[in-house]
């Protein structure tokens, strides 16, 4: 019988993640203090790595690598709509530990409606208020 596994077992993955982009910027920053100014290609890179490695993550247990696919596409098209909806999802899963099939069902809605859009307008953009037409 399976089960999802605690949130607190994707916690401590954050943590490696927020620990390893802490580690970038210092590295930047120390770069810049002694005077070698990184490209910003190595900057992309990096914010590139640092999105995948959550999606990764994130996609894990799904059940298909569709998941993992269609948010790897998302982030090269638009990586605020993608991160929004990492954070989005990480929350649920730590807040109230959602199935893995409503995680699949929410990470295909979001990036379809990112899709929709045309990947242009940020989640931050569309209306707060949702009207139902009975």
């Amino acid at each position: 019988m399976g089960s999802n596994p605690t949130p607190r077992a994707y916690l401590g993955e954050l943590c490696d993640n927020f620990n390893s982009f802490r580690k970038v910027i210092n590295d930047r920053t120390t770069n810049l203090a002694h005077g070698n100014i990184p490209s910003f290609d190595g900057q992309q890179q990096d914010i590139d790595y640092s999105i995948t490695k959550r999606i990764d993550s994130l996609t894990k247990s799904c059940t298909k690598q569709y998941f993992n696919k269609i948010l790897k596409n998302l982030a090269n098209a638009n990586i605020s709509n993608a991160n929004t909806i990492c954070d989005y999802i990480i929350s649920e899963e730590t807040e109230i530990n959602i199935k893995n099939s409503t995680k699949e069902g929410k990470i295909k809605v979001l990036v379809w409606l990112s899709n929709y859009h045309e990947d242009i307008k940020l989640f931050k953009e569309l209306p707060n208020k949702i009207s139902y037409n009975f």
